[in-house]
């Protein structure tokens, strides 16, 4: 038998559907297969963004979100699952044409993991860098800028910290959120902080001289 790894993504959302399915079943008579089954359509929509198929995730995502907002009721614990599930439906809004609803969604799962960094930031301070630069996307493909540059901002300030002890680790997020940066500071006319900036460019050059590029 095929590993997890070995799967094509092909076979990967098969058995992500059949999860689905079962959870789903388990649901009528077991209302703790909710927090599972929210699991098997997380993976889903994962698996089927891999397969380019972001639209199909929409369905999927939004039960996602309410599934995690019920069990928030009463579990605590499950405030990150709520965050990610957010950001989850806040993509498939956005590759739906919904611009407002996905800028509302990333909006309030950035108000989740600021909660979280702040009461663990170890644990969710990359979270909360990489709600904020979507957050600040969906502002930027509104036209906000100003919003869209100090999000971005926020997010490569929060992540740095990360960035000095584990470069390779988290060399792909800030990547991206300097690039935003950058771009949403020369739309409004202002000049990035280049004093956030140089030591990340020199992490970035230390990266790509021990990689021979």
């Amino acid at each position: 038998m095929a590993t997890q790894d070995e799967l094509t993504p092909e076979q990967a959302l098969a058995m992500a559907e059949e999860a689905v399915a079962h959870h789903r079943g388990r649901l009528a008579t077991d209302p703790s297969a909710a927090a599972n089954l929210a699991q098997a359509l997380q993976i889903q929509t994962s698996v089927l963004s891999a397969l380019d198929r972001v639209p199909e995730t929409l369905a999927p995502a939004v039960e996602i979100l309410e599934l995690r907002r019920a069990q928030v009721v009463s579990d605590h614990a499950a405030v990150p699952d709520l965050a990610l599930a957010l950001n989850t439906v806040a993509i498939a809004m956005d590759a739906a044409g919904r611009s407002d609803e996905a800028l509302a969604a990333a909006q309030e799962a950035t108000v989740l993991y600021r909660r979280l960094a702040g009461g663990n930031s170890e644990q969710f301070s990359p979270d909360l860098a990489l709600s904020l630069g979507t957050e600040g996307r969906f502002l930027a493909g509104q036209t906000r800028m100003v919003e869209a540059r100090d999000r971005a901002h926020e997010g490569v300030r929060r992540l740095r910290p990360f960035l000095e002890r584990e470069p390779e680790a988290y060399s792909p997020l800030m990547e991206m959120l300097c690039g935003d940066y950058v771009r949403y500071a020369q739309a409004t006319h202002g000049k990035p902080d280049s004093e956030l900036l140089e030591p990340i460019v020199a992490i970035f050059t230390r990266l790509r001289e021990a990689a021979g590029t």
